[in-house]
């Protein structure tokens, strides 16, 4: 009778289990470029924050975006346009990003 070798064994060792995650809310990134090109937004900067200056819209709009999260976060900056934008009812079938609801 001959004799078995020793079993193999396979294992993953050394590799960490990632934590299911499916329902925590996830930190907002707003591009803030794009959101700068809508003229929405481009009129919520100008009358929050008057474009006094010779830029243009759309770069007085992306400074002013870039400031507001600096200071509030992207997602509480958004929030703020977004608000804006319901409240101003000028796009009733718009979302503040410009897309047909």
């Amino acid at each position: 009778m001959s004799q078995k070798p020793p079993p193999i064994k396979v294992s993953a060792e050394g590799i960490e289990a990632k934590p299911v995650t499916m329902n925590d809310p996830q930190p907002k990134q707003v591009n803030w470029r794009r959101v700068a090109q809508l003229p929405p937004f481009q009129m919520f900067a100008q009358e929050s924050a008057s474009n006094r200056s010779d830029k243009d819209a759309e770069t007085f709009a992306f400074e002013f975006a870039v400031h507001q999260a600096n200071k509030h976060g992207d997602e509480a900056a958004f929030e703020v346009y977004a608000a804006w934008h319901e409240k101003k009812g000028c796009w009733p079938n718009e979302t503040p990003m410009g897309e047909p609801k």
